[in-house]
C-alpha cells in the first residue's frame, strides 16, 4: 500500500459516511410522505393498515443509524490514528501539508494559497511528504 493510498482511508470512510447521512435523510423524507398519504386516506374514509410500511421504514432508519454510528467511531479512530502518524514526521512543513491535505481533505491549490507556496512548490512538497511518510510511517509498520 502506498503513503497516499494510506491516508486517502479518511477520505474514503467520509464518502461513504455521507453517502449513508443521505440515504438515511431520503428514509426520514419517505417516512413522512408515507405518514401524509395515510393521514389524507384516513380523512377519506380509505383508512388501511398502513403500518407495516412505517414498521419497515422505522426499522431501515434505525439499522442505518446504527450503521452510520459505527461508521462515524471508525472515522474518529482512524483521524487521530493518521494524525499522530503525520506528526511523528520530523519535517514540519510536510506534517502541516499532509494534515491540510489528508485530514482537512484540501485541494492542492488551496494549500498552496494558504501556505504562501506556489502550486508547482506544493506538489513538490507532496511528493517528498509522502516518500517520507511512506519511510518513517508505513515501512516501520509493515
Amino acid at each position: 500500500m502506498t503513503a497516499r493510498e494510506y491516508l486517502l482511508k479518511l477520505k474514503d470512510l467520509d464518502i461513504k459516511i455521507n453517502q449513508k447521512l443521505t440515504e438515511l435523510q431520503s428514509l426520514k423524507e419517505s417516512l413522512y410522505i408515507s405518514q401524509a398519504k395515510a393521514e389524507v386516506e384516513k380523512v377519506k374514509g380509505k383508512s388501511k393498515d398502513k403500518d407495516a410500511g412505517f414498521v419497515k421504514i422505522i426499522a431501515k432508519i434505525d439499522y442505518l443509524e446504527k450503521v452510520i454510528n459505527k461508521e462515524i467511531e471508525s472515522f474518529i479512530y482512524e483521524k487521530h490514528k493518521i494524525i499522530a502518524e503525520i506528526q511523528m514526521l520530523k519535517n514540519s512543513l510536510y506534517v502541516e501539508f499532509l494534515y491540510k491535505r489528508y485530514v482537512e481533505f484540501k485541494r492542492l491549490e488551496e494549500i498552496a494559497e494558504e501556505m504562501s507556496y506556489s502550486f508547482g512548490y506544493i506538489r513538490k512538497v507532496h511528493k517528498l511528504a509522502l516518500e517520507e511518510f511512506y519511510k518513517t510511517i508505513l515501512l516501520n509498520t509493515i
